[in-house]
């Protein structure tokens, strides 16, 4: 149960920040959500698992996003 809440917060807050939040101006210098679905991450998962979700993430928001990698 608690996988499959990690993973469908994951995918919310991916959409929310690579769909929703560029296209209103008043989201222009927001704060990362996935910040806080990391540390949630780190608090509750074992090292491991927690590195390979953070790569897995990471992943999905740069084919997501569509901004140049800096």
């Amino acid at each position: 149960m608690s996988a499959l809440f990690f993973i469908l917060l994951t995918l919310v807050l991916v959409v929310v920040q690579t769909v929703i939040m560029p296209s209103y101006p008043i989201f222009m210098q927001s704060f990362d959500l996935l910040i806080i679905n990391v540390i949630f991450l780190c608090l509750v998962s074992t090292h491991y698992s927690t590195l390979f979700a953070i790569v897995v993430i990471g992943i999905v928001m740069d084919s997501l996003s569509g901004a140049p990698f800096c």
